[in-house]
């Protein structure tokens, strides 16, 4: 039998916080904390933070960062269940077919504990795996949570 290699990305953060304060962090304040020097389309190309990074609070809803009029898409919500759950098709990848990337929110004695997957890189073909390897590890998802970890109170 072969064994079947774990393409997901995953990544997770306990916060001193209520299930309903820490999605409320992480999807209505997302420019508050969010890595917008590093972990944005602008910076990517070279062209500064954006002005507003978004996150519009319904399924369907768009997530994107804006300058001025320009806009830059980054995904689209398809599962909005506050405050235990949030699901993005992720759209940063404009050479590859969009991944998943969830977020769930769940209490723990006095704290709750955030964890992020980042799925779908299997039907990226060859590609696929390079674009991965830019959201794991210390370049990735996890910087992006510790910056969220630090505004929510980690």
């Amino acid at each position: 039998m072969e064994a079947k290699l774990e393409l997901a990305v995953r990544s997770w953060v306990l916060v001193d916080a209520s299930a309903e304060w820490a999605f409320d962090v992480f999807t209505r304040d997302v420019e508050t904390w969010w890595p917008c020097d590093t972990h944005s389309i602008r910076a990517d190309l070279g062209l500064g933070r954006p002005e507003a990074i978004v996150l519009e609070p319904w399924e369907g809803g768009r997530f994107y960062e804006r300058t001025g009029q320009s806009e830059f898409g980054w995904g689209t919500v398809i599962a909005w269940d506050p405050p235990r759950r949030l699901v993005l098709e992720w759209h940063l990848e404009a050479d590859l077919p969009p991944t998943e990337v969830e977020v769930t929110f769940t209490p723990e004695d006095d704290v709750t504990r955030v964890e992020l997957s980042h799925t779908g890189w299997e039907f990226a073909g060859p590609s696929g795996k390079a674009a991965r390897s830019r959201y794991a590890g210390s370049g990735g998802w996890e910087p992006v949570l510790h910056c969220y970890a630090e505004a929510v109170g980690a």
